[in-house]
């Protein structure tokens, strides 16, 4: 049996009506909810840790015109001059504005990835640096860094999904170590494993079962074709047999008759034979 995993909770929220929270991951949009936010009011010293996915319940729907889906996560300080956000699409991660930057990647899967939010304070010179990076196996990519004229102690965030499509975007974890290190992560990864190895297997069993109908199917098929050219096989000897009795029957019947004329003809002659030596 598989042991309940404990997430670590999510920093203190106010989310408006639409968004689904729960104690592990808030959903922000779905099928059902085209848009929702969620401010958080954790404090964030140096690195932010926001473990998300974004993904589909079911097959994709196509569409003739561009409908984007994103996560926005607005970044607060204390000098609200230095505020700033980053939106994150199937294929980029971009911060909008006057200077825009942006770094592209797959960012549309049902597997958890990292975004990660660095911030350096450099006292002597009083400005800050940021850091965007993400990562969704085992090491982190950078993405773009940036620097404000003004040293901020701290920084918040709230977060805003947007879709109409009925793209799934969810929040497992916002934390200021990277979540994918803890315990509760790795025993997600274990689930989740399992879980994958579960479709696999009744995948396989699926196919097997299938196999085995076909094989048995063919073998039906096979036996129904071997009795039928076994009665083939019997039609053509019999017609042959026939065929040959017929043409047995014939050739005595002519032989007969041929045998029959030369009688009469041997008769023939020998009457005439005695009837011409009479005369002369």
């Amino acid at each position: 049996m598989l042991a309940t995993v404990a997430f670590a909770k999510l920093p203190p929220s106010v989310c408006d009506q639409p968004s689904i929270s729960r104690q592990d991951k808030i959903e922000f949009t779905g099928p059902s909810n085209e848009m929702s936010s969620c401010t958080f009011t954790k404090n964030f010293k140096e690195s932010a840790y926001i473990q998300m996915e974004r993904s589909y319940a079911g097959n994709e729907k196509r569409y003739k015109h561009s409908r984007d889906s994103f996560m926005g996560i607005h970044i607060k300080t204390p000098e609200k001059k230095t505020n700033f956000d980053i939106e994150v699409h199937n294929d980029r991660i971009e911060m909008p504005g006057k200077s825009p930057k942006r770094c592209f990647g797959l960012f549309k899967t049902p597997h958890p990835f990292v975004l990660r939010i660095n911030m350096y304070k450099f006292v002597d010179i009083q400005k800050t640096l940021f850091s965007i990076a993400y990562k969704r196996s085992k090491h982190f990519q950078e993405c773009f860094t940036f620097e404000t004229e003004e040293m901020s102690e701290y920084f918040q965030m709230s977060i805003e999904g947007k879709s109409q499509t009925g793209k799934i975007q969810i929040v497992r974890n916002i934390d200021e170590t990277d979540p994918q290190k803890s315990e509760a992560f790795a025993w997600y990864k274990v689930i989740k494993d399992v879980q994958e190895l579960k479709k696999d297997v009744e995948s396989i069993r699926f196919k097997l079962t299938q196999t085995r109908v076909e094989h048995l199917t063919n073998k039906k098929d096979l036996q129904d074709n071997h009795v039928e050219l076994k009665e083939s096989m019997v039609r053509l000897r019999v017609g042959h047999r026939d065929q040959l009795n017929r043409h047995s029957w014939t050739t005595y019947g002519l032989v007969g008759f041929l045998l029959v004329l030369g009688l009469i003809a041997i008769k023939r002659m020998k009457e005439y034979i005695r009837k011409r030596d009479k005369i002369f």
